[in-house]
């Protein structure tokens, strides 16, 4: 009669290491999702980096003014001015 893998009796030890082998393995899974997920994100970034490769050979199609075609200027903002968003406003220390 032939025993069942699942019967096995492990002593203290072997399942311990058993469970350490199980652990490194997950570790191994997880580092692999890491690692496909970086190759997409990278792969992604490449994409955009040659989209804007592309365009930039493309000749310009402008429908607007050109800068020098342009009447009105920014006022300069002074260097005591902060910014006009309250919301960006950094927290004051007590």
């Amino acid at each position: 009669m032939e025993r069942d893998p699942d019967d096995l009796e492990l002593s203290d030890v072997e399942a311990d290491a058993l469970h350490e082998l199980q652990l490194g393995i997950e570790y191994v899974h997880r580092a692999y999702g890491t690692l496909l997920e970086f190759h997409h994100e990278l792969g992604h970034a490449m994409d955009r980096m040659g989209d804007a490769e592309d365009a930039s050979a493309r000749p310009a199609t402008r429908s607007g003014p050109t800068p020098s075609e342009t009447t009105t200027s920014r006022p300069a903002r002074s260097a005591t001015s902060g910014p006009s968003n309250s919301s960006r406003s950094s927290p004051r220390s007590s």
